[in-house]
Order: C-alpha cells, then structure tokens, then sequence
C-alpha cells in the first residue's frame, strides 16, 4: 500500500490503565491495540515505535514487532507530547510520520496518490469513523455504511474549502482532529508539542500539528483516507448504561 521510498516511522502512544479516556476493559484495549500495530504494518514500509510509562505496559507490548520507548514517571496523559518532542530532539531515519491512537484501523482509496501533497505546510488527517451503540453516538456528524456497517463521521465540517481534487482545508483544531495524521519529515519538525493541562493528549494527536500547518487537510470522501475508532462502541455503550 506504500511506496518502496517512502520510509514511515509510525508513532502509537498507549496506557492500559484507568484513566477518564479509558472506556474500555485492559485486555481489550491491549487487542486494539495489536490490530492498529498489525494495520499499520500493512500500511507503511518502516518502523514502527510504541510509547510507554510504566512497567506493566511494556511488558504488554514486546512481542508486537515494534520498538518500546519507555518513558517512566510522567503523567500518562503527557505522553504522547513526550514521545513527539523526544523524537523531534533525536530524528531517526524516515521520510514520513504516522502519528495514531493505540485503537484506530487506517484505510484508503487505492489509487489515492497522497504522497505528493505531504511537505513542510502541509499534511493530511483521516476522517475519523465511530461505530454507534443503538443510537447514541449518532448526533456525532453523517452517517455512512461501510462494508455493511453503520458509522458516524466525527469532527466533520459543513462548510468545505476545496484543495486540489481530492481534498480540503480543516477549518479548526476541532474538525482537524482525528485521532491519526500522516506528514512529512520537515513538517514533524515544525510542530511545536505542547504539555498543556487541557486536553494534553488532544494537542498531541491533532492540535499541535493544526496549528503549524499552512494546509490541514482531509479528503473530500470521507472513506478514500479515514480511521476506524475501535473504541468509540465501548464510549458510546458507557453513555448508553449512563457510567
């Protein structure tokens, strides 16, 4: 699904403790978690680094084919800003960065020809698709089928502003924020991580990167480049049962 130059580094942070963004039971979200490392390993030719901050974690992910940075004694919810800015202190060898949560599927359109829109201003956000419980979860944006499922589109925008054919420009942070994004070397340069007290793992997975892009962009198909949120059920089904 990748070209043979193009050399990805891939980037998942991942705490399987409790926590307000934990709506999921640990060993489940540790199998979402080898789904996203497999998925990515389809994807993209490079390597592929896991983030940890404790003990119990990095035993859980050796094994997976991908390399544990451990980065003990930190507030989990500082660890994905830790990860990017000891990365952007110590570049190893790539060409491109994928930055995604522990529970998110990448799909996109086959002869979607993104590379070449990937530069120093410029980056690219997949539409991030949540399955419903009955029918919470539903209010969250459009609804569309995929493989005979139903999914609501989060973070969409009504009014679009078209780049080039297949794309247009997120308009804020918000719509902006999917969770996953794909950039170029240059690009992951210029973010400027921050370790902010509200919404910390937000900056890190779609803010930060928002706010140092000429062009923040989505595809204008929502299923030619997006993510399926493993997850976002098990949220949904917490505000179901009123937990």
């Amino acid at each position: 699904m990748t070209s043979a130059s193009k050399i990805v580094l891939s980037v998942v942070p991942y705490f399987g403790g409790s926590g307000p963004a934990a709506h999921s039971p640990r060993e489940r979200r540790l199998g979402y978690l080898r789904q996203t490392i497999a998925n990515i390993q389809q994807c993209f030719t490079g390597p592929t680094l896991i983030s940890v901050c404790n003990d119990q974690d990095r035993a859980s992910v050796e094994g997976l084919g991908a390399i544990v940075m451990a980065i003990p004694e930190i507030d989990p919810a500082l660890l994905p800003a830790s990860t990017m800015t000891i990365l952007q202190r110590d570049l190893p060898a790539f060409t491109h960065l994928y930055y995604c949560e522990g529970d998110q599927i990448l799909s996109w359109r086959a002869d979607l020809n993104f590379w070449s829109i990937l530069n120093a201003d410029t980056y690219l956000i997949p539409h991030r698709l949540e399955e419903p419980f009955g029918q919470v979860g539903r209010d969250k944006g459009p609804m569309l089928e995929v493989g005979g499922r139903e999914f609501v589109v989060a973070n969409d925008q009504t009014e679009k502003s078209s780049f080039l054919d297949d794309y247009y420009r997120c308009n804020s942070e918000h719509t902006a924020f999917g969770g996953a994004y794909l950039c170029s070397r240059e690009f992951f340069q210029r973010v400027k991580y921050e370790f902010s007290s509200t919404f910390p793992v937000e900056h890190a997975s779609g803010f930060d990167p928002f706010a140092c892009a000429r062009n923040a962009l989505k595809t204008s198909n929502f299923t030619d480049f997006f993510v399926e949120h493993l997850s976002a059920r098990d949220a949904f089904q917490q505000i179901a049962q009123g937990r």
